[in-house]
């Protein structure tokens, strides 16, 4: 740790400043308080890496992801108090963060959805992190349709339906995309063993096979902080999550959604949510199968309206949910 890079990594797959590679559990790995300058393809990368930890970092001008955990088989790892920053908002291959002609089996987290935080699998801890002029700041997402991980991963884990970490105190700003983002995910009560692998499949799907019960698991991201951006905090499919002291404000929409489900033992999508000054929409409030409730949730006169979930009942598009949403302002809202 205690260190600074420049011109670091190298248009190549495994070419990346720093390095995790398939060491499986390693609590004793760490990179603390680096510095990383103008650097290429990923600054900080976990990969078949679990337990580790990366803490008081800062990036600035990386093309790429900065910060990238790769095959969906790490589990608890912690990414604390990093800084990432560009120098100007970036999007598409004019982005001054986007990274062209980089290896193809990045070209989600590196361009087409360039992100300071790529994961595979939310399985992590991320709190405390600042995150600025990026296309997303943060996105959980199975490039190349890795939704059962990849690499030697593959066929061993169900990232798109896996167990979150701690989501808290992150602060997203100035991104020309989303801050914190999830493409699809409905996370169950999936127990993985020590090298991150699923245990028992049968509880990799939304009811047991046997018993019929609902393996829903309701998580959360709590204390966070979104302004200038486009789309905040959002989702494409995303269910059985709280938003908890969330505070968006300038932004073009307060939240986005297209799908969601509510499960039995889910709470509100949004507790003691603020929104300020978010226009031309106050939210894109989700469609699909659950009660979409605010509770003790907040919003001032200069935002703007609450639209319905975004492509909801469009011919030929194929995400969107229904458009029968059901909405609910509780307790102070």
């Amino acid at each position: 740790g205690w260190h600074r890079m420049e011109h670091c990594g190298r248009v190549a797959l495994g070419e990346y400043c720093h390095h995790f590679h398939q060491l499986g559990s390693c609590p004793t790995c760490a990179v603390v308080g680096a510095a990383v300058n103008v650097s290429v393809n990923k600054g900080f990368v976990l990969h078949g890496t679990s337990h580790a930890l990366l803490a008081e970092n800062a990036i600035h001008s990386h093309r790429g992801a900065a910060f990238y955990i790769e095959n969906g088989a790490e589990v608890n790892n912690t990414l604390r108090a990093n800084v990432i920053t560009c120098e100007w908002m970036s999007a598409g291959p004019t982005g001054k963060c986007a990274l062209v002609d980089g290896p193809s089996t990045s070209g989600d987290s590196d361009l087409g959805e360039q992100s300071g935080i790529y994961l595979i699998s939310p399985n992590n801890h991320v709190v405390g992190n600042r995150v600025s002029g990026q296309d997303n700041a943060l996105f959980i997402n199975q490039q190349g349709g890795a939704i059962y991980g990849q690499d030697i991963a593959q066929g061993r884990v169900a990232a798109n339906m896996a167990p979150f970490g701690v989501h808290s105190h992150n602060v997203f700003h100035d991104c020309a995309g989303f801050g914190w983002y999830i493409n699809g995910h409905f996370p169950l009560n999936v127990e993985v063993d020590h090298n991150g692998y699923v245990v028992d499949w049968r509880h990799a799907v939304p009811y047991h096979p046997l018993t019929g019960e609902d393996q829903a698991l309701a998580v959360e991201v709590t204390h966070h902080i979104e302004y200038h951006n486009d789309f905040s905090i959002g989702a494409y499919d995303f269910g059985d999550v709280t938003l908890r002291n969330l505070t968006v404000s300038g932004s073009l929409k307060g939240h986005y959604w297209k799908t969601y489900r509510r499960g039995v033992n889910s709470g509100p999508l949004c507790v003691n949510c603020r929104f300020a000054g978010n226009f031309p929409s106050l939210v894109q409030a989700p469609g699909g199968q659950g009660l979409v409730e605010w509770h003790n949730s907040t919003w001032d006169e200069e935002s703007g309206a609450i639209d319905l979930n975004h492509h909801c009942a469009l011919g030929g598009e194929a995400t969107g949910g229904l458009c029968s949403s059901h909405f609910l302002f509780s307790g102070e809202s």
